[in-house]
């Protein structure tokens, strides 16, 4: 039973953690408005990036990223838990994302939380897919680049991962972030791929 208290108390924790949406804050305090009402009135980083300043956008992605990255490392390094609990801070923070508990559940999409999860269990296979996707979305896609990049970054990540040597839990982990957090966007995929048809 201890070790499922503490499992729920890494994904709570996590899940706080992540209701802070950088982009509403970073918007508000440079800006004085409100990013739901700017760009394509998504909470994140690529609506900051794409719509209001190419600087504040890297710096909410970056923020975004340590949300799911610094709690994980922090639980690693001084309390010493196992993968799988250190893999639900990173969900947890990921869910915070996309349903923040202060922002009336309405948040992100979680690329930039998904990359902080996989800078910890993944990094060299992170590192991989950010030098061949930018390749492949250039090849395939000639309009809106800019946001087929991070879902392709992140399933060639996964992908790699799946074919390297982690460990059971780890690849379970990076197996489950990729489903629970693309799941929730996926919906939003034919929409585009119309709208990519149409343009052409």
């Amino acid at each position: 039973m201890h070790i499922y208290i503490i499992y729920f108390l890494c994904l709570l924790c996590g899940y706080l953690i992540g209701s802070i949406l950088f982009a509403e804050i970073v918007v508000k305090i440079a800006k004085g408005r409100d990013i739901r009402k700017m760009g394509n009135t998504n909470p994140g980083a690529q609506n900051i990036y794409l719509h209001i300043s190419k600087v504040m956008g890297a710096l909410t992605g970056l923020l975004d990223a340590f949300k799911s990255l610094i709690p994980m490392i922090i639980a690693d390094t001084y309390f010493d838990l196992p993968d799988f609990a250190l893999g639900l801070i990173g969900i947890g923070a990921l869910y915070g994302h996309i349903y923040p508990l202060y922002f009336r559940f309405n948040g992100g999409k979680g690329a930039a939380v998904i990359m902080g999860i996989f800078l910890f269990f993944a990094r060299w296979e992170l590192l991989a897919a950010f030098i061949a996707a930018p390749v492949f979305v250039y090849i395939a896609f000639k309009k809106d680049q800019s946001v087929w990049l991070p879902f392709a970054v992140l399933m060639t990540t996964a992908t790699i991962a799946m074919c390297t040597p982690h460990s059971p839990e780890i690849k379970t982990i990076i197996l489950a972030t990729v489903i629970l957090g693309w799941g929730y966007n996926i919906r939003a995929l034919p929409t585009k791929v119309k709208m990519l048809l149409h343009r052409e």
